[in-house]
Order: C-alpha cells, then structure tokens, then sequence
C-alpha cells in the first residue's frame, strides 16, 4: 500500500472525480478497518485510509479520504469505548485511568495539528508522508515479529 501511494505521489494527475466505490466495497472495507481496530487497537485509520488511498483516488484528492476515514473514525472509537466500558465495568476503567488520559490529551492535542499538516502540505509531499509513514511501520512491525 505504502508504494503505490508513494508511486501516486510522483503520476502527474488531472484533476478529477474520485472513482466511486461501491457500497458493498466502503462497507466491507469498513468491517476490516473497525474490526482491527477492536481486536489490536489500530486498524480503522491505517487500513482505511491506505485501502482507499490507493484503490479508489488517482493522487488528486488525498486531503477528502484522510479527512472523511479521521471524521468517521471518532464514531468508530465512540462506540468501541462504549462497547469496552460496558464490558469492563467503570471499576476497571477507573482502576487503569493514567494511561486512558494520556491517550485522551494526546490525540486532542495531536487532532487538530494533524488537520491543520494536511490542509497546508501540497499533494505530493502529503502523498509521500503518507506513504513513507506505511512503509516505515511495516517494516517495524516485521522487524518486531521475528
């Protein structure tokens, strides 16, 4: 995924209408994405994003899928959260409450700083960080499991 955004980076594109996706497709890339996100707590903007990168833009439009997966992916965690708290209980949630509010402070601070990189980047230096950011966590997570 991270090469084929990254060979879409340096295409010189004409701007045009994305290729709709059907909806069985948005729908079962969306049962991936959130199901990975349940099970192993990442998955619904790594798959999301990178599967809709790269089968479904031509280069021109990278800011409308990040921002459409990052606007979805808050209901996504909404209900994850829910989901677990029901399943856990408050005490269990409350028992662990250090690193629930260090990930509670650094995605509001990091949020906005994230929508503001991708509104300022061009295209192509977007395109590139993101698919250089792939390329490096896989490795990593190759690395890792060997």
């Amino acid at each position: 995924m991270g090469a084929r955004i990254l060979r879409q980076a340096f295409k010189t594109t004409q701007v045009r209408n994305l290729r709709t996706p059907s909806t069985w497709m948005v729908s079962l890339v969306g049962l991936i994405s959130g199901l990975l996100d349940a099970m192993g707590g990442g998955g619904w903007g790594p798959v999301g994003t990178t599967t809709f990168l790269s089968l479904f833009d031509d280069g021109s439009h990278p800011r409308r899928i990040i921002g459409t997966i990052n606007a979805a992916e808050f209901f996504v965690t909404l209900t994850e959260s829910v989901t677990f708290l029901a399943a856990l209980g408050v005490s269990a949630v409350l028992a662990n409450w250090r690193p629930i509010l260090g990930l509670l402070i650094g995605g509001a601070v990091m949020a906005p700083l994230a929508a503001v990189a991708c509104r300022r980047l061009p295209r192509k230096t977007l395109m590139m960080v993101v698919g250089s950011f792939i390329i490096l966590l896989s490795l990593r997570t190759l690395f890792l499991s060997v």
